[in-house]
């Protein structure tokens, strides 16, 4: 039944994420699809997805990855889960493939984001940085002031939020930001 279900996900959700503890990432992602192919609750299902991205990231299928933090992203997004979707954004820009998308997806995830979501906000303005270092000024005129003027408003978002992760990517961010 239903419950007998929901255990074999959550059971290959825990064995997927054993594996990833100890670096076997191609098992981890193995787990993680077979427990895609049992029913469970939307939020659950898009926990999944962002897991096996993740997985496949690190495994070091990035194509797959993409597509499957794109399958979460939108997952999220008919959730309403802007916190889901913002994971998704910043798994899919860690790829910085495709930039318009990377910046287009941070964009968004910036925009529903709440105010008051110090943390999550910081990581993606530093995130959102970093990627429009490779956009040519020529193509977007007074990029690098819009990195600059972003990087600094994730660096406060950090510290606002007490969170040292979070300050850790904004300052990577800040750097990538105001490199010449």
């Amino acid at each position: 039944g239903d419950a007998g279900s929901q255990k074999s996900v959550d059971y290959l959700q825990l064995a997927g994420e054993q594996a990833v503890a100890r670096f076997a990432y191609v098992d981890a992602v193995r787990l993680l699809e077979a427990a895609l192919q049992h029913p469970t609750s939307r939020s659950h299902r898009c926990d999944l997805l962002l897991a096996l991205a993740d997985a496949q990231m690190r495994a070091a299928s990035g194509q797959r990855a993409r597509s499957t933090f794109i399958q979460a992203a939108d997952a999220a997004k008919a959730l309403g889960d802007q916190a889901r979707f913002a994971q998704a954004a910043l798994g899919y820009a860690g790829q910085l493939a495709d930039f318009g998308l990377v910046s287009e997806l941070l964009e968004e995830a910036l925009e529903i984001l709440d105010e008051d979501a110090f943390a999550l906000r910081a990581r993606v303005l530093g995130r959102l940085a970093h990627a429009l270092y490779w956009v040519d000024p020529e193509r977007r005129p007074g990029v690098a002031e819009e990195r600059a003027r972003l990087s600094a408003e994730g660096v406060r978002l950090a510290r606002q939020a007490g969170d040292p992760d979070a300050l850790a990517a904004a300052l990577h961010g800040r750097w990538y930001a105001t490199w010449r």
